[in-house]
C-alpha cells in the first residue's frame, strides 16, 4: 500500500512542477517585457594605439575600435549606466532606445527604435561602470533596488539587448 500511495503523490506532484515551470517562465516573461523599455543598446566608435610588435619595429598603429553593449536608464532625463569598457575609448557613442509604441521592438534580427547620439559622463574603469547621458526627458527608467538587501542563493536578472549593429 506504501508503494501505491508514493506512486501516487509522484504522480500528483508532476503536474504541479510543471505548471510551476510554466508560471516561472510567463513570470520571466511578463518581467522581461516590463524592463524592456529601460534597457538600451549602445553602440561605440573611437580609435585605439596598437603598438606593432610583430614587425619588430616600435611603431605605433592607430586602428579604429567599435564596441557595443548594453545599457540601462536610470533617470528620465537620460542618464544611463553601462560597462567602462563599451565607451572608455569612445569618440562617438550611440544609444537605441525603444519607443513607447505597441510593436517598436520590432524583431530580434530587426529591431527598431530610435539612435540617439549620446555623451559620456562619467567612467570607472575600476568597476567597469560608466554614465552616459542622451538629450530625451522622456525615458523610463529602471527602479533598482538595494543591493545590500541580497542574499546568497537569491535570484538575481540580468537584462541586455544584443542586436544587429546600425550605426
Amino acid at each position: 500500500i506504501l508503494a501505491v500511495v508514493t506512486a501516487s503523490a509522484q504522480q500528483a506532484a508532476a503536474p504541479k512542477r510543471i505548471d510551476a515551470l510554466h508560471d516561472l517562465s510567463s513570470e520571466l516573461e511578463a518581467l522581461s517585457h516590463r524592463v524592456s523599455r529601460s534597457v538600451v543598446q549602445i553602440f561605440s566608435t573611437g580609435y585605439v594605439v596598437n603598438e606593432d610588435r610583430d614587425s619588430g619595429s616600435n611603431a605605433a598603429i592607430v586602428t579604429r575600435q567599435h564596441a557595443s553593449g548594453s545599457g540601462v536608464v536610470v533617470s528620465a532625463d537620460g542618464f544611463i549606466v553601462t560597462n567602462a569598457h563599451v565607451v572608455a575609448s569612445a569618440r562617438k557613442v550611440r544609444v537605441r532606445i525603444i519607443d513607447d509604441v505597441p510593436g517598436a521592438a520590432g524583431s530580434p534580427m530587426h529591431p527598431s527604435g530610435k539612435m540617439l547620439e549620446a555623451s559620456v559622463i562619467g567612467i570607472d574603469r575600476e568597476t567597469d561602470v560608466a554614465v552616459i547621458r542622451v538629450d530625451r526627458n522622456d525615458l523610463t527608467p529602471l527602479p533598482l533596488a538595494d543591493s545590500d538587501s541580497l542574499r546568497q542563493g537569491q535570484l538575481v536578472m540580468a537584462f541586455g539587448r544584443s542586436e544587429e549593429r546600425r550605426v
